[in-house]
């Protein structure tokens, strides 16, 4: 982003700044036999600075505007694993049960997952059940 306009060419580097993380993946793999469907996911979301780019990190050939705000540079890696399955009756009703956040992974100390570009899970592990029905 630039986003002084007295300075045009000084640029402020979102990437790798909490919710917009340098690494992201979801990964969903889903299987079905006869009646039974399991889906599972993976949601990564890599390394995020504590502050902005710039504070600890050397950007646009200007240095580090102050390395020691943070006694560390990085929120960690994160990993959440889902499960789900359905369970087709008749053509009208399917069944399904699923788990979130199965290893029960809370976001990173300091974060609570409300938003405002935290993308971590604020639940922690969660089931749900419900059903598909048509009419």
């Amino acid at each position: 982003n630039y986003t002084n306009p007295s300075i045009p060419t000084y640029a402020d580097r979102q990437l790798s700044e909490l919710g917009d993380p340098q690494d992201a993946a979801n990964i969903s793999v889903g299987y079905k036999h006869d009646k039974f469907d399991f889906s599972y996911t993976l949601r990564y979301i890599g390394v995020m600075t504590l502050s902005s780019y710039e504070a600890q990190h050397a950007y646009q050939g200007r240095a580090a505007e102050n390395r020691d705000v943070f006694p560390r540079v990085w929120y960690p890696t994160v990993v959440y694993h889902g499960a789900r399955m359905k369970y087709e009756l008749n053509d009208k009703y399917q069944p399904y049960f699923g788990v979130d956040n199965i290893s029960n992974k809370r976001p990173p100390y300091g974060l609570l997952g409300t938003g405002g570009g935290d993308p971590y899970d604020n639940v922690g592990r969660y089931y749900y059940l419900g059903i598909n029905a048509k009419f």
